[in-house]
């Protein structure tokens, strides 16, 4: 089982890491975003190596690369991604204050696109 936990871990990890430096083109974007499908399957309260895994894709979520891209379907995504880790790191803020209103503020946003 450990070694299906690190496979999952290094896939989390991979798509952190590729969105810290992520493709200005929506269409190469949108298929690392898919990162939600991953997330899902994340339990909430997580052990540390799984929390390790998931901290560049924490990081590159809320960057303006990809949180102000400009593409609806690429904030969208982004929003559902962030609101897995909300999940998972529950009842634990992901991030800080400024982070969250301004994560809740483009959710809402996107709802009155």
């Amino acid at each position: 089982m450990a070694s299906a936990s690190n496979g999952f871990e290094a896939k989390l990890r991979d798509v952190g890491n590729r969105l810290l430096h992520p493709p200005s083109s929506a269409d190469e974007l949108l298929p690392l975003l898919e990162a939600e499908s991953y997330l899902e399957k994340v339990e909430q309260q997580p052990c540390m190596s799984t929390k390790i895994a998931l901290s560049p894709l924490m990081e590159a979520l809320v960057a303006d690369q990809i949180l102000k891209h400009g593409n609806g379907g690429v904030e969208v995504s982004a929003v559902a991604c962030i609101s897995e880790i909300t999940r998972i790191m529950a009842p634990d803020a992901p991030y800080d204050d400024n982070q969250m209103t301004e994560i809740f503020q483009l959710t809402v946003a996107s709802f009155e696109n």
